[in-house]
């Protein structure tokens, strides 16, 4: 298992689960690899405006590491503290 969960940042830990179920099995990992053909990387910012990156490569590797990974086909940012302000101040 990789220690990928950064404290500042508790969704990290979602990043360690999704690569246990990318190791855990040799088919399962080549199986998403032939399904995902691609590099996915997500860049979260915490209460304290810090940011951290990791990336999802379902294109050569199978893994999951920090980082933005190689040539990401798709990258995504998530703001932790405006989503939890607009979950708590519903429209």
């Amino acid at each position: 298992m990789l220690i990928l969960p950064v404290d500042a940042f508790p969704s990290s830990e979602a990043f360690d689960a999704i690569n246990d179920a990318l190791t855990s099995s040799d088919a399962e990992r080549k199986d998403a690899i032939k399904k995902g053909q691609a590099v996915f990387a997500f860049t979260l910012k915490n209460k304290a405006g810090e940011t951290e990156s990791w990336h999802i490569d379902l294109k050569n590797k199978g893994e999951v590491g920090k980082g933005l990974g190689e040539k990401p086909t798709g990258e995504r940012f998530w703001d932790v503290q405006a989503d939890a302000q607009a979950s708590c101040n519903p429209m």
